[in-house]
């Protein structure tokens, strides 16, 4: 059953324990790039289970989710002695959890790589695998992703199709090869359409179905190992196969034909469903190897009575090859080379010829009824899968002619000597690196979508961060934001340097030089002083001096103001008492004409604006080629707002615009936003540059296949 339960997340090492009350965790099984499979027990049924559980950040990843989620409702319709049985499936808060049967013997590309496989086992488990698949599709879903990791032994040896992880609802709302603009499978064994991120359908399945045969048969792909995995699916897109005949001479010609018809990159000439493909390889496996190769492979096939009965059965007049007898050592056992007794087709067998095998091969028939018709679903002990089960099996030497089989002879069993379709075959390579996408390598896989239709320029993007900057760096030019000062009509008759304070507008003066002060009666007892300030920070203030009655001038000295700042500030006029308390004061706007680039906000400002230039540069440096990430993203952001904090304080200094401190922090928070704006711009062009370059090579590659 599926469900999914609700409630507070749980924690620590137990967390399994509070998700599935009903099992016990035994212990890990393993770990793998989309989290960690558990052996678990369930305590009431004493069963053990295999618990896979989605961990960390990808439970919490939307996509990598619906993955998992796809997974557990494709296993979920399924039911058939070929496909793991899922028990359970438990989602909560950041926890997915699917329990499954427990499959303790190993992957078929584990026997691959330790014992080998021989002709006629490796042709079972693919007769195994049509089984489980046409079940699949008979229920609208495609597996996408079959391989020898994906075809697992249960205690008892018989093959368990799993990972169903990129499955998809032939029936669904897709059934596009890309999730998220993303080619999902193994390049290795991916059909043509798939690759192109075209529409799939169970004709995808066959195709790989047939690559993984090939494989099995031959040690290799069916493509020579390229540089990338672009190039690997750019081969199967524009060219055929290499023959399985040339990789392995030693492979029958009725399986040979088989398997290459399963790899027609043209939907229209492959083999259509999996049934078919299974119905049609054990015709010819019967064919190679006579009715009884079935029992040395050490297979179950089950669940499919056509596949079962063509695998048992061997048409009218059809005289199955004597294979060649070819010396190994380590190798042992027998070939069936004729029809053991009850297995000859009866006289009135009919065949029915399939009119969608594909027309340069032979079309193969299946027998409609034999005389002694075997059960479909035929279970065989195991074997170690090294070698077939020597035993009494039929066959002729090497010097007597083949019989012809009939309703009432039958060929008398030879031994032979390790013939070439009992010699175990592995894989040349066993790296699975090329082809088979590790975890790190999956965005090396072609972005399909892209290639075929390039998203369009991020105009709109540019712009929003164009208007962002604009608007920012007029703020800056403008200025304003200083609000009103305060300024007592008494002092309307003071004058510094000549000039008149009134609330008209700014008067000019030199910070560098003694400010003369005159205009300004006010009691001795009263200590005079002046204050700076910009942007709301204070600047620097000058000496106090005592006033007097008359108002005539008093100097004022300016000290070290005249190398802190320059520009537009605001200027305060301090009336103390002779404790010092401050009796009164009085505002009015200067600009000081002291040279900017003396000073050190001058030079800072300068500074600020190349440091904030620079790490916009270096920011989207990182965009453009594809390396931005959060720590970019951030960088350019700080550094527009530094750029638009600069500016603003520069055109204060320099220029004198008259300011307040919100029309510092406005630029730089419209420059900051556009350098964010610019950041993603930056990032979509740089995915749209990369599609029209896939593009360019699509079209070259078309063109190419077309000739």
């Amino acid at each position: 059953m599926l469900r999914v339960t609700s409630g507070q997340p749980t924690s620590g090492r137990h967390h399994l324990a509070a998700l599935l009350p009903e099992y016990s965790i035994e212990r890990e099984l393993g770990r793998g790039a989309m989290g960690v499979v558990h052996l678990a027990r369930h305590q009431r049924l004493d069963r053990l289970v295999a618990v896979k559980e989605l961990q960390g950040a990808l439970a919490a990843d939307a996509a990598t989710r619906e993955r998992f989620v796809v997974e557990a409702k494709a296993l979920a319709a399924l039911n058939h002695p070929h496909v793991v049985p899922v028990y359970d499936y438990i989602e909560r808060d950041d926890h997915c959890v699917l329990v499954m049967e427990q499959l303790p013997g190993g992957t078929v590309w584990d026997q691959f790589v330790s014992a080998g496989l021989t002709m006629p086992r490796a042709t079972a488990l693919t007769l195994a695998t049509c089984s489980a698949m046409q079940h699949a599709h008979d229920q609208g879903v495609l597996h996408r992703d079959i391989k020898p990791e994906n075809l697992m032994f249960d205690a008892d040896g018989v093959l368990k199709v799993t990972d169903f992880g990129i499955a998809r609802m032939v029936n669904g709302a897709s059934t596009k090869a890309t999730v998220a603009g993303s080619v999902l499978g193994t390049p290795a064994y991916m059909a043509p359409e798939q690759a192109e991120g075209k529409h799939v359908g169970p004709a995808a399945d066959v195709y790989a179905t047939a690559t993984m045969f090939y494989e099995m048969l031959s040690g290799r792909l069916p493509f020579d190992s390229s540089d990338s995995l672009v190039a690997m699916l750019t081969q199967r897109i524009t060219s055929n196969p290499m023959p399985v005949t040339t990789a392995a001479p030693h492979v029958p010609t009725p399986i040979a034909d088989v398997t290459m018809s399963g790899l027609a990159r043209s939907t229209s000439e492959r083999i259509a469903s999996a049934e078919l493909f299974g119905t049609l390889l054990a015709e010819a496996a019967v064919e190679a190897w006579g009715p009884a190769w079935l029992d040395a492979a050490g297979v179950a096939v089950l669940g499919s009575e056509r596949i079962g009965r063509a695998a048992r059965t061997l048409r009218p007049g059809e005289v199955p090859q004597r294979p060649t007898a070819e010396p190994s050592s380590g190798a042992r056992g027998t070939v069936v080379a004729g029809a053991a007794p009850g297995d000859a087709a009866p006289s009135e067998a009919t065949s029915t010829v399939v009119p969608t095998t594909p027309s340069d091969i032979d079309p193969l028939s299946t027998a409609s009824s034999t005389a002694s018709a075997t059960p479909s679903d035929v279970e065989v002990a195991p074997d170690d899968g090294r070698t077939a089960d020597t035993g009494d099996t039929g066959g002729s030497d090497a010097g007597s002619p083949t019989p012809s089989p009939t309703a009432s002879t039958t060929p008398s069993p030879t031994p032979s000597r390790a013939p070439a379709a009992l010699t175990p075959v592995k894989p040349q390579a066993t790296d699975r690196d090329l082809g088979r996408a590790k975890a790190d390598q999956i965005d090396q896989l072609i972005d399909i979508s892209e290639v075929l239709a390039p998203p369009a320029r991020p105009v709109a993007q540019y712009a929003i961060a164009a208007i962002l900057f604009i608007a920012g760096l007029a703020w800056a030019l403008v200025g304003g934001g200083s609000g009103d000062l305060d300024t007592d009509p008494a002092i309307a008759q003071m004058t510094v340097n000549g000039e008149r304070v009134d609330a008209s507008g700014p008067i000019e003066i030199d910070l560098g030089e003694p400010l003369v002060v005159d205009g300004l009666a006010v009691p001795d007892e009263v200590e005079v002083s002046m204050s700076f300030e910009q942007f709301g920070i204070p600047v620097g203030a000058t000496d106090s001096i005592p006033g007097n009655t008359s108002g005539s001038f008093r100097t004022l000295n300016t000290g070290f103001i005249g190398n802190v700042s320059a520009g537009s500030m605001t200027a305060t006029v301090e009336f103390a008492d002779p404790t010092g308390d401050v009796v009164t004061s009085s505002e009015f706007a200067v600009t000081a004409t002291n040279a900017w680039f003396l000073t050190a906000a001058g030079v800072i400002s300068i500074l600020l604006i190349l440091f904030a230039v620079a790490g916009v540069e270096s920011n989207l440096r990182a965009f453009r080629r594809g390396r931005g990430g959060f720590t970019s993203f951030v960088g350019l952001v700080v550094t527009g707002g530094l750029l638009g904090a600069g500016v603003s304080a520069a055109l204060t200094i320099i220029v004198g615009t008259e300011r307040g401190l919100v029309a510092l922090v406005g630029p730089a928070a419209l420059c900051a936003l556009g350098a964010a704006a610019l950041g993603l711009a930056t990032r979509a062009n740089r995915q749209r540059r990369r599609a029209a370059k896939q593009a360019l090579r699509h079209t070259a590659i078309k063109a190419l296949a077309s000739r």
